[in-house]
């Protein structure tokens, strides 16, 4: 069995549908070690749809299934992302020493 079994969690959307072929939507992973959602992503082409909603839940509701409070992530400073971020209620939480953003989101209440 892998070390990493259980800790790390990838999830995907695959579209489909009609005579159009399938494809990859986007995608998460999240790390249940320490909390890190290391990536979500979205094709451009399927933005403003909710995948990017319901790729956070899906990743956050499994972090705290794990039994963590905090979670953190990094993104780059003056995307798109910030926003998304914010808007799904994480907290600036300063800049890593790359230059990233980075993010917490504590305890649900």
């Amino acid at each position: 069995m892998s070390p990493l079994a259980g800790t790390v969690l990838v999830d995907c959307l695959v579209w489909g549908g009609g005579s159009l072929a399938a494809g990859l939507v986007g995608f998460a992973i999240g790390n249940a070690t320490d909390g890190n959602i290391w990536a979500l992503f979205v094709d451009p082409e399927h933005e403003r749809r909710g995948y990017g909603r319901r790729l956070h839940d899906t990743m956050t509701q499994w972090l705290r299934s794990r039994g963590l409070g905090q979670l953190w992530l990094t993104t780059e400073p003056g995307t798109r992302a910030q926003k998304f971020y914010e808007s799904a209620g994480w907290r600036f939480a300063g800049t890593t020493p790359r230059g990233e953003a980075r993010y917490e989101l504590g305890e649900e209440v």
